[in-house]
């Protein structure tokens, strides 16, 4: 019998909700925490390491130390530094001085590896048998650096969060009122990174989020790689307010300035593993239209202000405390990668211990676990990624002439059962046709494909899956049930 096919587009990670259409046919100076410059009256240096710093693994995983600069002050014969390794002398090295116009300059380089050990340097100058220590960096590492962007459920706090790891870093803080205040520009430590909330609820000095934290601890604990995460999300914000002042790009009144300030900083704009981007709730209005154009805009941004950036994760969002066209928002991210190669979406429909807004604690840990996966895959080990990735759309077809039976074909991966009613709703009651429910009299899955009975023949051209918020017999963020991969 002939068909007509009326689908063809994709959908990621635990069927993600989607609406489609139908086709009509088939930091401080490490000695001197006041001068944060490295220049005094004897010395200046132009690069050094700080306190706590992480230098990104190059493709031999491994980064350059540098301490350069000069010696003002006469009569130095030499400069050495010495290295460390956990508490153990590792190396040392040394240059002469040879004064021009009353100063000397040096470079010294060393190489350290990515691994879990912390370096320790010592700058000395040199005067016969006489040193002087000039400058000094403890527990410094090598790894890799991600960036995390988007509104709350990019930075949770939880008292529970208590981890702590010294190969867990971060740098700078997430301001006052849900990192949405102004950046104080001296505010360029690095440090351990936190998740707790103890300084304040979702920001403080060193946040990183929780799921943000846990992706850090898992990667130390499966891989042995020391991780920096720079957290710039700000609460409730909507892809408009992430954009960059093009007049300032590093303007501290606006997110994406404190941010970029932060990682200027630290030195870690050339070497951003990825870019995780979670938000969208607030953009569930009719800016929803302009959701495509702005997220391009805001990769093309980053792809100029992180040059060496090489993957992009984007959460897709859920039905949530989001507005009436949340569904079509949706819609927008999970089509995302068709545009941009190097981009991946993560749907969140599904994810366990989710209060209609926020995530419990132990959600967002799950969460870490999730972008882990992703993570593990492409920078770090292969791993079986069997039921990782979600159901993604292929086509969707009348399978009949009388057109009352729908079929939905996936490409990467298949729904692995049609879920039981629960939470007092029925899966095939949140399937649309041209917006219209009570349509589908019976859902089932038949080797790779998902059967939609329908109670009549239908014309319909739109086919949509979940609703934009709320469920159908009151007024709650709808909570399931999903198709799911697993």
């Amino acid at each position: 019998m002939k068909t007509e096919k009326i689908f063809s587009i994709g959908v990621s990670y635990i069927l993600i909700a989607l609406t489609f259409l139908f086709s009509s046919s088939s930091n401080a100076d490490p000695v001197s925490q006041s001068n944060s410059t490295g220049i005094t009256s004897a010395h200046t240096l132009y690069n050094f390491p700080r306190n706590l710093q992480l230098y990104a693994r190059d493709n031999f995983d491994s980064a350059e130390v540098t301490y350069s600069g000069k010696i003002n002050t006469a009569g130095y014969d030499s400069v050495y530094v010495e290295v460390f390794k956990n508490a153990s002398i590792w190396n040392r090295k040394s240059s002469k001085l040879i004064y021009a116009n009353g100063s000397a300059s040096f470079d010294l380089k060393q190489k350290i590896h990515a691994e879990l050990s912390e370096y320790h340097f010592k700058l000395y100058v040199k005067t016969g048998t006489a040193s002087t220590l000039i400058s000094k960096a403890d527990s410094v590492v090598c790894g890799d650096i991600f960036l995390i962007g988007g509104q709350s459920n990019s930075h949770p706090t939880d008292a529970q969060m208590t981890y702590k790891n010294e190969f867990c870093r971060s740098f700078g803080i997430q301001t006052l009122n849900y990192n949405s205040f102004p950046y104080n520009p001296a505010d360029t430590l690095w440090g351990l990174s936190k998740a707790d909330g103890a300084v304040r609820v979702f920001s403080g000095p060193h946040n990183v989020g929780i799921w943000g934290l846990e992706l850090q601890r898992m990667i130390k604990e499966n891989f042995g790689i020391p991780t920096a995460i720079i957290n710039g999300g700000a609460a409730a914000s909507t892809i408009e307010n992430n954009l960059r002042n093009n007049n300032n790009h590093t303007d501290i009144n606006t997110i994406y300035g404190r941010l970029l300030y932060r990682s200027q900083k630290a030195g870690i704009t050339n070497n951003v593993k990825a870019i995780i981007w979670f938000q969208g709730e607030s953009n569930g209005s009719l800016s929803w239209q302009n959701y495509k154009q702005n997220f391009h805009t805001l990769y093309n941004q980053w792809s100029q202000n992180y040059p060496g950036f090489e993957y992009t994760y984007v959460f897709q969002t859920r039905p949530s405390c989001s507005e009436q066209y949340a569904s079509q928002l949706r819609e927008v991210q999970r089509k995302l990668p068709e545009s941009i190669s190097d981009l991946e979406v993560l749907s969140t429909s599904g994810l366990p211990y989710y209060g209609g807004c926020h995530y419990q604690y132990l959600g967002y840990k799950n969460i870490g676990t999730v972008i882990f996966r992703y993570v593990s895959q492409r920078f770090y080990s292969p791993i079986d990624t069997n039921g990782m990735r979600g159901p993604n759309v292929r086509t969707a077809f009348y399978t009949n002439a009388q057109k009352n039976e729908i079929a939905v074909l996936f490409n990467n991966s298949s729904v692995s059962y049609w879920p039981a009613d629960t939470l007092g709703q029925s899966m095939k009651n949140y399937f649309y046709l041209d917006g219209q429910t009570n349509k589908v009299s019976l859902g089932l899955k038949s080797g790779d494909t998902i059967k939609l009975k329908l109670f009549t023949g239908s014309n319909a051209t739109k086919l949509t899956y979940l609703p934009t918020v709320w469920t159908h017999t009151d007024s709650v963020v709808y909570l399931g049930p999903f198709l799911r991969n697993n």
